[in-house]
């Protein structure tokens, strides 16, 4: 079968996880094979997909706030990623959740013990690490940048070898709790998007807000102040207080009234994107070469490090062990369905 991910250009880890970890798990499961596709690691549900000739097994992957998938007898659910893609999707109680990156705790060489190393590093989400200069952020603050752009093994031993990850990147997290690494959700920006995280940490039966940190650049400021206009906003009216079941309605709710949007709507958010890609980004990149947004950009970076190093400073979170190995069981006998192409 042939394996459908998200392929960034410029790389990003968690999407590149796909290019190896499957053939890792089960070798020779990916070919050339065009009437068989395995939806892999990443927030893909709502892109486009072939049709129904094209049988679809779907592994971990999750849904986002895009518009869902039409679900026609070609998909087979073996899993998702938490409970909040299952409500969208109407999947019955019995499908599996867990996000596929969680297996890679079952290759060998996560297995030994770790040894940390006594620092903190930070991993952004890879569109605000184009914006902003987090490496300089980081060295402001004192703790370890770690690049989504690069290799994504590298990326892991990064994340296995510190101390405590400060993560605005969900499979960031997602990698360090499966490894044991302590960690701390952030956001820079509303266009992070609190239904993916919240539908992860569900699945593992955890609670979750996104600490703030402070846009670090004058191009993340003004990004922040227009992207809701797009009809991208990701930030909900939760909390770490809000209990499970108001999360769950919040969350399903955000996701379901995107995907009722009518047509004038998204071809206005659609008008809005444009006019940021065309007009607005050129001129804010025009400003980064002026006096007054340099200053700007020297402000941004030093009270962003200034919430870098307060987050670090809070009580970091790590998953039950217990439920940890559950979902990863649970990811594992879909794999054994996917090797035998069992519904």
């Amino acid at each position: 079968m042939q394996l459908f991910y998200y392929k960034d250009v410029r790389g990003n880890f968690g999407d590149d996880l796909n290019s190896w970890l499957w053939d890792r798990l089960n070798p020779g499961l990916i070919d050339d094979r065009s009437d068989e596709l395995l939806v892999g690691i990443g927030t893909i549900l709502a892109m486009a997909f072939p049709d129904a000739s094209v049988r679809k097994y779907v592994v971990g992957s999750g849904t986002g706030l895009g518009t869902a998938p039409r679900v026609d007898a070609s998909w087979r659910f073996l899993a998702v990623r938490g409970p909040l893609t299952a409500r969208v999707l109407d999947l019955p109680a019995s499908v599996p959740q867990g996000d596929a990156a969680m297996l890679l705790h079952r290759l060998p060489e996560y297995q030994s013990a770790r040894v940390p190393n006594g620092r903190v590093a930070f991993i952004p989400h890879i569109s605000s690490s184009r914006r902003t200069d987090w490496r300089r952020v980081c060295a402001l603050a004192g703790i370890d940048y770690i690049d989504p752009e690069h290799d994504s093994v590298r990326v892991i031993a990064q994340i296995r070898g510190c101390s405590l990850l400060i993560a605005e990147a969900m499979h960031g997290a997602i990698v360090a709790d499966t490894l044991g690494v302590p960690w701390i959700p952030v956001r820079s920006s509303d266009e992070i998007n609190d239904f993916k995280w919240n539908d992860w940490a569900l699945s593992l039966g955890m609670k979750i807000g996104l600490n703030r940190i402070r846009p670090a650049s004058l191009r993340s400021r003004v990004r922040d102040v227009y992207w809701p206009l797009t009809g991208w906003n990701g930030n909900q009216p939760i909390d770490a207080a809000t209990d499970m079941a108001m999360r769950m309605q919040v969350l399903e709710q955000a996701m379901l009234s995107n995907s009722r949007k009518g047509a004038v709507a998204r071809l206005v958010e659609r008008g809005f994107q444009g006019t940021w890609r065309r007009a607005i980004e050129p001129a804010v990149d025009t400003l980064a070469g002026t006096t007054w947004s340099a200053r700007y950009d020297e402000r941004a970076a030093t009270a962003a490090a200034d919430d870098l190093t307060d987050i670090a400073r809070l009580e970091p979170q790590l998953s039950s062990r217990s439920a940890l190995q559950d979902r990863i069981g649970d990811l594992e006998d879909a794999l054994h369905r996917l090797r035998t192409r069992a519904a």
